[in-house]
């Protein structure tokens, strides 16, 4: 294996400058994947993404760059003769996969990037927030929340709610009424205060 490495590398190196760089061509499976994953990654710059949007903004022009490199490697010299393929392009987004779990840990440590539990609860509050009231039931907080993808179900708020319990923001007290009983989620003062 070091040995291979070093003679794709040796090869690679030992290639004439162009006087134009050569141009890489993807295949019609390969555009096709790459404008999946670019669609998928853009549809998490809203969600999980969000944190770290200034990273993750580059994150499909790095995969892209890895594709080109993975290219390279399989055809070293006759590479612009040849397209990119969807498997390279897999590869490659493969690879960035990881790079991209170890940037939302690195983030996660650094404290830029939520958890889900961190999201839910930030967007709950807000939600909470907007009523401005000390108090909620639970029934009515889950008509509030509905607009966002996944808490069309009362046990989606759970992650949130609890999250929030932990922290100290809101206690939730459970009401008998006449029919169905229920629950009243109650923000704490010193955080009413400071709002």
């Amino acid at each position: 294996a070091n040995e291979a490495y070093r003679v794709l590398l040796t090869s690679l190196l030992s290639l004439p400058n162009p006087p134009v760089p050569g141009v890489l061509r993807f295949s019609p499976a390969a555009r096709d994947l790459s404008s999946a994953f670019f669609d998928s990654v853009e549809k998490r710059l809203l969600d999980d993404l969000e944190p770290i949007e200034d990273w993750a903004g580059k994150y499909v022009g790095s995969v892209m760059r890895i594709a080109g490199i993975l290219h390279c490697c399989r055809y070293t010299g006759t590479a612009a003769n040849a397209e990119v393929d969807a498997e390279t392009v897999q590869n490659a987004i493969t690879i960035g996969s990881y790079f991209l779990d170890h940037a939302l840990a690195a983030f996660r440590l650094g404290g830029a990037a939520d958890t889900q539990a961190e999201r839910d609860a930030k967007y709950i509050l807000k939600r909470i927030d907007s009523t401005g009231q000390p108090e909620i039931s639970r029934r009515e907080l889950l008509r509030l929340c509905q607009n966002r993808a996944g808490f069309e179900k009362s046990e989606a708020l759970e992650l949130g709610l609890t999250e929030l319990r932990e922290r100290g923001y809101i206690c939730m007290e459970r009401i008998c009424t006449k029919g169905r009983p229920t629950e009243k989620i109650i923000l704490n003062p010193l955080y009413l205060q400071s709002r």
